[in-house]
């Protein structure tokens, strides 16, 4: 009896604790919507908890690179290694209705941070009153409603006011283009709204380099960057960090973590992912793309993505690639893509909207330093007659015409190292999908008319490392030097470069969604030079301006291996003489690419050995 009593007791102070738990929840729920307070859902996939944010919180913070126009000058500027000067833009998000003029603050000197950026207090007031408006310049930004854009793909998708689908409708994307900025400097920034004075804290990112004198701004707006030039050392040497397919899991931490390491110690300038990155989607894909938790569960993978990303993506620029995760079956018109990720668009002028969508960051191109990028995408038509295709092959004429002044000498822009990006691999000898023969074929008709042209393809998908010698329609080119044969090299292969040069292709999926050792069965592909299936990690693209050479290193993010690298290739434009050693006895000191007939002969010895 009293064992009975005692069970009553808790089970009317549980039903008492929940009933409280419902009203409070009712509460808040009505009070956001009632004071219009920023109302963020962070669903987790277990709990279904749902959190509440800061009215001041600025999210998904995030820089990119720009070029001032798609297209090629009628004269080359002779006097920098590059025509054109890079922009830099941030994009970010925001949850709450009162933010009616948001800005971005750019400025040479650091922001003073209050103790609370995050309220609009005496205090914060005062302090960001005190940076003087000449060090500063103030951007407006233009914003994106995502809901709008999103009932302008589905018309017929209602959004219940439910705690779970409200911060759809709040949900809003800022971007701001900043102005042409001197060559390798420090600028401070923030994001927030002037009105409110409500800001970010402030970060801090170094201009890209090299920009020629005559771009230089001039505007008065833009009169904090007046300062002298022939101060400024433009370095020589300059590192991307390329991966792909990362999603929100443990092993993408431990990846990240490597990842920190090489930034804490600013050896990287810029990141170029490639496709792939929070996995927002159902984990068996079952999610009708216009059912409204698809649509909010998929917010709260981008949102926890950018949270893990947000050290990196805010002080470097972090260019992207559309990955099959970002669109197709997962997300019809890659709009959440689109609208995060503040990318170039390849008109050259104005703005292409499909389905009240302006199209971006879907193919494009952009550089940095002695890169030239060319970015694809293996989402949308690249068969002869598309607009990709037609503008791809427009692009490559283009900028190999630009390798020659008017007087048919080569000038400097040969010094690029041209790197074509896409997400799907063209060579892959993985189990998961492998080669896309219908990709590698359609592209490597447009590759064909320029021998020399493009140096390297990078892709993800399938998640291994691999890469290939240097191939053409399924034939290998040149398997270069020994490494052991060339000075300051103990691993990976080096090569030659020449005006027969086809590109190499390397598969880097390794940003931590798995590790993948699985690989097609039988013979080994003629074209497959190193591969590894068991470790996460990234590609790191050293371009070195002075020795004119491009490095790349396959780095493991594997926690044992301490970021030591597990490959490397180098494609130098110095002499043969420069390259070999004196003893080398490898191929008589030509360093000439050998033939395929030579090539089977080796592999045939190397195999009877």
């Amino acid at each position: 009896m009293r064992k009975r009593i005692g069970l009553n007791r808790v089970w009317k102070v549980w039903m008492v604790v929940v009933v409280l738990v419902m009203m409070w929840s009712s509460k808040v729920v009505e009070g956001a919507k009632k004071n219009k307070m920023d109302f963020l859902s962070f669903m987790d996939y277990e709990t279904k908890q749902i959190g509440m944010m800061n009215a001041s919180s600025f999210q998904q913070i995030h820089l990119a690179l720009h070029n001032e126009n798609d297209h090629f000058p009628a004269v080359l500027d002779q006097t920098s290694s590059f025509s054109r000067t890079p922009r830099i833009s941030v994009t970010w998000a925001t949850f709450n209705p009162k933010i009616n003029n948001p800005v971005a603050q750019l400025s040479l000197i650091p922001f003073p941070e209050s103790k609370d950026n995050n309220n609009n207090n005496k205090d914060n007031a005062s302090e960001d009153n005190s940076i003087s408006k000449d060090t500063v310049i103030t951007l407006r930004a233009e914003t994106h409603d995502y809901y709008s854009s999103l009932l302008s793909l589905h018309p017929d998708l209602v959004l219940t006011q439910s705690n779970k689908t409200l911060f759809l409708s709040l949900l809003k994307f800022h971007d701001v283009l900043f102005p042409e900025l001197l060559p390798s400097k420090t600028y401070y920034y923030r994001v927030g709204d002037s009105s409110l004075n409500i800001f970010s804290r402030s970060f801090s990112f170094t201009s890209p380099p090299h920009q020629p004198s005559n771009l230089l701004p001039k505007s008065s707006n833009d009169r904090i960057l007046d300062i002298d030039q022939n101060s400024i050392q433009p370095p020589t040497t300059h590192t991307i960090a390329c991966y792909g397919d990362m999603s929100t899991h443990v092993t993408a931490s431990q990846f990240l973590h490597s990842l920190q390491s090489s930034v804490d110690k600013n050896e990287i300038d810029l990141f170029l992912h490639l496709g792939d990155f929070g996995y927002a989607q159902s984990s068996k894909y079952a999610w009708n793309i216009k059912d409204i938790e698809y649509i909010v569960n998929k917010q709260h993978t981008w949102d926890l993505w950018f949270r893990k990303m947000q050290n990196f993506t805010a002080i470097k620029p972090y260019m992207v690639i559309l990955g099959n995760h970002e669109t197709g079956r997962f997300d019809i018109n890659a709009l959440p893509y689109q609208h995060r990720f503040y990318m170039p668009n390849h008109v050259s002028s104005g703005k292409e909207v499909v389905e009240g969508i302006e199209k971006r960051g879907i193919y494009y191109w952009f550089e940095y330093g002695p890169f030239h990028f060319v970015v694809l995408s293996s989402e949308h038509n690249y068969s002869v007659g598309s607009d990709q295709n037609n503008w791809l092959k427009s692009h490559l004429k283009q900028l190999n015409d630009s390798f020659y002044d008017e007087d048919g000498q080569q000038s400097k822009l040969n010094q690029r190292w041209v790197i074509v990006s896409v997400h799907r691999p063209m060579y892959s000898t993985s189990l998961n999908d492998g080669s896309v023969i219908a990709l590698r074929t359609e592209i490597e008709k447009v590759f064909e008319p320029f021998p020399g042209l493009v140096d390297v393809v990078l892709c993800g998908h399938d998640h291994s490392y691999e890469r290939t010698y240097p191939v053409f329609n399924g034939e290998v080119i040149t398997k270069g030097f020994k490494a052991s044969k060339v000075k300051g090299n103990t691993k990976g292969d080096i090569y030659r470069k020449d005006n027969a040069w086809r590109p190499i292709y390397i598969r880097v999926g390794t940003a931590g969604i798995a590790r993948d050792d699985k690989w097609q069965e039988g013979e080994v592909e003629r074209w497959s030079a190193k591969r590894m299936g068991d470790k996460l990690g990234w590609l790191k693209l050293i371009g070195d301006e002075k020795d004119n050479e491009l490095k790349i290193q396959f780095i493991s993010a594997e926690e044992s291996d301490d970021n030591s690298v597990e490959d490397q290739v180098i494609i130098s434009k110095k002499s043969v003489i420069e390259l070999i050693t004196d003893d080398d006895d490898d191929d008589g000191g030509k360093g000439k690419g050998k033939g395929k007939e030579e090539k089977e002969e080796e592999e045939e010895e190397e195999e009877e050995e």
